[in-house]
Parts: structure tokens; C-alpha cells; sequence
């Protein structure tokens, strides 16, 4: 293998996910470039990524189509099944191309596509379905929590230099996600903040992008909470993966800086309503799962989704107890978080 392509152009959290195939891909092809086309919020994210190349059709336009064409592939691997990821993959040209069966009665799919790979979506966690590709291809998975985003010196003193309060423990809480109904209320992360702060000591940075609705959302909160620090809209997806690899925890809503947390080894906590953990939760970190209208951590692929409504600030405090009597409890060797 000399060159591999990866296609994940569903967001940014899908792509995260397809980390651990690319980690298992580099045990087995060491010397292969590996090249992955992504969506243009995904390509922004292109310096911490461990590939070699990551390229978006829609942010680069025709040069980007003009090297999926040129370039040779050994090996393609479609994880997306849509018409475009189809058209991206048939472009590439490559020796072995191959997407989940699924896909396959698509038009178009069996004339493109020369291995299927057979995998359900229900009744698997997204990165044990993602690995069935490193089992068609007979690697040999293995098991491990090594951080799978690279966040270079320069990118970490840049965070120091924009916030020189890292220097000290914090926690991140990232409330806002694209989708509005996963907001939690805003008086509810206020008094969690405050517990935080009261009972551990620790301040907090607010998280989210520059959409005006999240932002709004992140105001109320802090207006609430009487204290806090508002990192909403200003820091780039690079930024913000270097400010988690620094913090003590995060605590979030269902959202891709979840699964940076397991990517960069960083303990979390989740909050589930509206989607299901069974298919999204951290694998590999020091992790507590709040699940609306459950009371217990017990996890179903075929569970209901709930309103965020449900999920109370008493369930959320014991559990960030929880998750930092736990990190307390780690030896040092374990984490450099706090």
C-alpha cells in the first residue's frame, strides 16, 4: 500500500471517529500516505488531524478534484454511502475501493464498489462500526486510549499566550451544539458551574462557536452563573482541541468536542437526549453519561430519544463528582490533566 484514501464527509464528530481506522491503517502500512476528504469544517481541523493530507472538495473546489483524479490509489475506503462520497471514491481510481453493505443497492454502488463490508449501524458503537473496514482488510485491531489528534508546541503556546489562565486547573463546559434541541437550560449549567467553582475550586471557560444563537445561549449562562470565562467564537477548531488537551475535564452536550476529549485522552462528561450514547459515548477516557428520563447508566442501542428537559443539575453535579473524585484518584503518569 502506498496510498490510501479515507471518505467521511458526514461532520465533524463522524470524522473523529473514523480515527481509530486510521491508527489501525498505520500499523499495518506504515509507509502509506494516507489522505482523507472531509467536510470543509473538518478540513479546518487539518493540522491536528494524523493524516497526511486532508482535503475538502467543497472548500477547495476543482483542485481538489483535479487530485482525486490525477492521484493513484491502492485502497479507498467510503464511510459516508452518499452520492457524493460515491462520485469522490469512483474518481480516485483506486485498486480496491470499498463501503458498507448497507450502501449497496444504491444506483450506481455495485458498479463503483469492489468490497462490501457487512456492519450494522444499530447495534454497534460508531467506532466499532467504522473498524469492521481494518477487519475486511484482515488488521488486527488493538485496543488502546493513545490520543489520536497531534496538537504541536506552537499550537499550545499559541492557546497560552491567548489564555494565560491554563496555567492552572480548569474545566471546559461546551453547552451549544447544531442541532438546538441538545441545548440543556441555561440556569442548570449555571448552577453546575457554580458547584465547580464552590466545591472544587475550578474555573471555567465556556466553549462554542460564533453562531449567534449559541452565543446567546453561553451569555445567559454566564449572566447566571455570576462567573466563568466566555470562550465563545474565539478560538479555531485547532485552538479549541489544544485547550482541551489542557483541561482537568470537559462537560458538554452530545457534540464533537466529546469525542476530541477521547481523542486527546481528556476526561469527560456527556449529556444525552435527543440521541443515543450507546452509538456516540467516549471509549476511552475517564467518562460519566447522563442520559434524559433514565436514571441509570445502562445503555441501549434502541433507546428513545428524551427531551433535554429531563435531565436535572442534581444528576449532573453527582456525576462530575463522580468523574473528578476518579481523576483524583489517577496516578500522575496516567494524565497531565490538572
Amino acid at each position: 500500500m502506498k496510498r490510501i484514501l479515507l471518505v467521511q464527509l458526514k461532520r465533524l464528530g463522524d470524522a473523529i471517529l473514523v480515527l481509530p481506522v486510521v491508527a489501525g491503517l498505520r500499523r499495518a502500512y506504515p509507509h502509506a500516505e494516507i489522505v482523507m476528504v472531509v467536510d470543509p469544517v473538518t478540513a479546518s481541523l487539518a493540522e491536528v488531524l494524523p493524516v497526511d493530507m486532508c482535503i475538502s472538495p467543497q472548500r477547495d473546489g476543482w483542485r481538489a478534484w483535479a487530485f482525486l483524479w490525477k492521484t493513484s490509489f491502492d485502497l479507498c475506503l467510503d464511510f459516508s454511502g452518499t452520492d457524493r462520497s460515491a462520485f469522490v471514491t469512483f474518481l480516485s481510481g483506486a485498486t480496491k475501493k470499498m463501503t458498507f453493505q448497507r450502501f449497496r443497492k444504491k444506483p450506481l454502488r455495485s458498479w463503483i464498489y469492489h468490497t462490501w463490508v457487512d456492519a450494522s449501524v444499530q447495534n454497534l458503537h460508531t467506532v466499532d462500526y467504522h473498524k469492521k473496514f481494518l477487519d475486511a482488510l484482515g488488521i488486527v485491531r488493538e485496543e488502546t486510549g493513545q490520543p489520536s489528534l497531534k496538537i504541536s508546541p506552537s499550537l499550545q503556546h499559541e492557546v497560552e499566550q491567548q489564555f494565560p489562565f491554563v496555567s492552572k486547573p480548569f474545566i471546559i463546559i461546551h453547552p451549544g451544539s447544531a442541532r438546538p434541541e441538545k441545548y440543556w437550560k441555561a440556569e442548570r449549567w449555571a448552577e453546575v458551574i457554580r458547584h465547580l467553582r464552590d466545591r472544587w475550586g475550578l474555573e471555567c471557560m465556556l466553549t462554542g462557536s460564533a453562531d449567534k444563537h449559541e452565543r446567546a445561549h453561553i451569555q445567559d449562562i454566564l449572566r447566571m452563573a455570576g462567573c466563568g470565562k466566555d470562550g465563545s467564537g474565539k478560538l479555531s477548531l485547532s485552538a479549541l482541541a489544544a485547550l482541551i488537551q489542557r483541561a482537568v475535564l470537559l462537560c458538554g452536550v452530545d457534540s464533537a468536542p466529546l469525542h476530541f476529549c477521547d481523542a486527546l485522552g481528556t476526561p469527560c462528561l456527556g449529556l444525552f437526549g435527543p440521541t443515543n450514547p450507546f452509538h456516540w459515548h467516549p471509549l476511552h477516557v475517564p467518562t460519566r453519561i447522563v442520559q434524559a428520563g433514565q436514571e441509570t447508566d445502562v445503555m441501549h442501542p434502541r433507546r428513545q430519544g428524551h427531551s433535554m428537559e429531563e435531565i436535572s443539575s442534581a444528576q449532573v453535579i453527582q456525576k462530575l463528582d463522580s468523574l473528578m473524585e476518579e481523576i483524583k484518584g489517577r496516578p500522575m503518569e496516567e494524565s497531565d490533566h490538572g
